[in-house]
């Protein structure tokens, strides 16, 4: 190719010679009409004709050159090897205007039998760009819709789970204009237009792996998405030129990235099979047999693109057993996901979350990252997954709030990168300075990772009796490999829902009166306080003065509808028990 380049400027040299006034041009060959799969490329000016170019192959490009600019002349393709301009098969007339620069895909079908039938033309992209002009660290590129038989389309340029740029309704025969990009690797998402859950193709785009410098580039689409009602023509690709007239095809991904978290703190799913459940190939696939709570898989690859669901049976069980599926559908190639089960398969058995979140079991599905996007830090992501939590901040000691006001079932938005050092982190309900729990995060060896921290269990199980039935609440911090690391407490929740032996509170949740029993006299007299989440003392009194037949009861109809902490305090200790009031 770099031979037939040279040769071509040294006609043009000769050619344009006469002409002080040029322009800079590009062609593109994209024609996927079998007939023309190899075609010679003519110019004819007032001073007569040349052939510019022997056997251009389909998607192949010329690289930019000099074109006479000022004057009418006509660009015309010919069936290889032709000899004479009149063998020529079809042919444009131009008027390029001086110095400025063009692209020129020559498209559509020449011939007959295609669905549906698209004429050959030229698309012309200008102004267009030979260079970025800012420089090597950065790229631009236009993308032109040149498949005959595609729909419209809706194209997304991602970096990673990012977003970077959405172009709507791309017609067949039109282009983006130019999109700005800093030299980096992507993915280019395509689907039907308007159509976000049909089908789709990831493309990867590795402008840094290409090192394209400060080329321009014209990324198009070409062949058929039919090959069979196309004359069996090529099929259906995305390709990048380049300034020197490279074509590169961006390959196909595949698959996606895939973690999974058992965070499902109902005892009757303590372990479940994980089924992958594959709609577009009608198969089922058991991923993870005897999955435990508070466990994960690391990363795996999925099928991507693919109508897709989740399904989850007991240990052991056959797919038509699936006590839950949720359905994912095309999750796009490249991208990084977190799957975690999440809620309890019985709501009515469990207490309802304070913030009015279901608290019924689902699958949720978070954005993940593999290692940390900044060298020598932590990427750190947090997840709320305490069904009788309330909205929480997630603060750290020295260094602010890290995430505010999450609620169940909700992620952090995105990641955070933080200093891999040990860290005291406070949970406090949200909007407020009043601490609930505190941990230790010891981050020293985590250095280029990244972890996302589940807030995991109850915060008040087995109370009252039949509800909350499960684990006591913990964080749990989960590598991308794996592994699970339940961050030791520093203070706070040791003793919730912990009162002393024959003593009990109910109703809970509570509407009028809550009442606090003794099977016997107590032989020590206990102070009873009641605070809300900011830690204002609502209630206090001694439960000795209270007790009436061994139950003290007290009035909390005026209390407003929220969370609240009853303690029983004396010379020992503390102990603390959550109340809802309604």
């Amino acid at each position: 190719m770099r031979n037939k380049l040279l040769g071509l400027l040294a006609i043009l040299a000769t050619s344009f010679g006469a002409y002080s006034q040029t322009a800079r041009v590009m062609a593109i060959h994209n024609s996927a009409d079998p007939l023309v799969d190899t075609v010679d490329v003519w110019i004819v000016t007032p001073l007569g004709s040349e052939k510019l170019v022997d056997n251009l192959g389909f998607r192949q490009a010329t690289g930019f050159i000099n074109a006479p600019a000022g004057i009418d002349f006509r660009l015309a393709f010919a069936l290889k090897n032709s000899t004479l301009i009149t063998d020529t098969v079809v042919g444009f007339g131009f008027n390029l205007a001086a110095n400025a620069t063009y692209v020129l895909l020559a498209q559509g079908n020449v011939g007959a039998g295609f669905n549906p039938q698209k004429d050959f033309k030229l698309h012309v992209v200008t102004p267009a760009f030979e260079r970025n002009s800012t420089g090597g660290d950065s790229t631009t590129a236009v993308i032109v819709h040149g498949s005959t038989d595609a729909p419209n389309v809706d194209i997304a340029v991602r970096k990673g789970n990012n977003e970077l740029a959405l172009i709507e309704n791309l017609a067949y025969d039109a282009n983006t204009g130019y999109i700005k990009l800093t030299e980096d690797d992507y993915y280019v998402d395509v689907m039907p237009a308007g159509s976000p859950s049909g089908s789709l193709l990831t493309y990867a785009a590795p402008l840094k792996t290409l090192n394209a410098g400060d080329s321009a580039l014209v990324v198009f689409a070409s062949g058929y998405l039919n090959p069979a009602n196309n004359s069996n023509g090529p099929g259906f690709g995305i390709y990048v030129a380049l300034s020197n007239g490279t074509v590169l095809p961006l390959p196909v991904v595949s698959t996606f990235r895939l973690q999974a978290f058992h965070n499902c703190a109902d005892q009757v799913a303590d372990s479940v099979d994980v089924w992958l459940i594959n709609r577009t190939t009608n198969t089922n696939t058991r991923l993870i047999s005897n999955f435990a709570f508070r466990k994960a898989t690391p990363f795996i690859d999925a099928p991507a693109n693919q109508n897709i669901a989740i399904g989850v049976t007991l240990p052991g069980a056959a797919i038509a057993d699936t006590v839950y599926v949720e359905s994912i559908g095309g999750v796009p190639g490249g991208s990084t996901v977190i799957a975690v089960a999440s809620g309890v398969l019985d709501p009515s058995k469990f207490e309802n979350n304070p913030s009015s979140t279901p608290i019924g079991f689902e699958i949720v599905g978070i954005t993940g990252v593999e290692k940390s996007p900044e060298a020598g830090k932590v990427a750190l992501q947090v997840f709320h997954g305490a069904s009788d939590a309330p909205a929480v901040d997630v603060n750290a000691r020295g260094v602010g709030t890290l995430f505010s006001n999450l609620v169940f079932k909700e992620p952090s938005e995105g990641y955070l990168t933080v200093t891999p050092q040990s860290y005291t982190i406070d949970i406090a309900a949200a909007g407020t300075s009043t601490v609930v729990a505190s941990y230790t995060a010891p981050l020293t060896g985590f250095a280029d990772s990244a972890l996302v921290v589940f807030a995991s269990g109850f915060l008040s199980p087995n109370s009252p009796e039949g509800k909350d039935e499960g684990p006591r609440f913990a964080l749990v911090a989960v590598t991308a490999g794996g592994n699970t690391i339940e961050l030791p407490m520093f203070t706070g929740l040791s003793n919730i829902n912990r009162m002393p032996e024959g003593i009990s509170v109910y109703p809970n949740p509570v509407e009028d009166v809550v009442n606090v029993a003794v099977k016997e006299l107590v032989n020590t007299n206990y102070n009873v306080t009641i605070t809300d989440i900011t830690g204002k003392v609502i209630f206090n009194n001694q439960l000795n003065d209270m007790l009436n037949n061994n139950a003290a009861s007290i009035n909390v109809s005026n209390f407003n509808k929220g969370m609240y902490f009853i303690m029983l305090s004396n010379e020992q200790g503390t102990s603390t028990q959550k109340i809802i009031v309604r």
